[in-house]
């Protein structure tokens, strides 16, 4: 899944716009992304912010991206959760927008990439 449009719910980046990269890991418990062009966003390899910072990420270290987000709401996005490569994103028992889960049935969002999101909840957290 390419560039995102312009709207981002949630951005998780290793990416330091301008003085390199760093591993990062980020929890989220209990939140809501909704009506987002991308829902949650994940990368390590300066994806977005590479072209204004080149040097952040070439001839760095590899760094590592980790998120936890659960028993949240991702719903109603164009893409509910993008994890690029080598990311690790573990998106378990959330709601998705429908019980099937995410890529499960029209009106689930859904997850690409690395997302982990088995099992997902079958109905919205109270």
């Amino acid at each position: 899944a390419g560039a995102p449009g312009n709207r981002i719910g949630v951005l998780v980046s290793t990416d330091i716009l301008g003085f390199g990269s760093r591993d990062v890991t980020a929890s989220f418990t209990r939140n809501r992304v909704m009506h987002f062009d991308t829902g949650l966003w994940v990368e390590q390899h300066c994806e977005i912010y590479g072209s204004f910072f080149p040097t952040d990420c070439t001839g760095q270290p590899a760094t590592q991206a980790t998120v936890d987000f659960h028993q949240g709401v991702i719903n109603d996005n164009g893409v509910g959760a993008n994890g690029f490569p080598d990311t690790i994103v573990n998106a378990e028992n959330n709601w998705w927008g429908c019980s099937k889960g995410p890529n499960g049935s029209p009106g689930c969002d859904t997850a690409v990439g690395t997302v982990l999101y088995t099992p997902s909840l079958t109905k919205p957290p109270k």
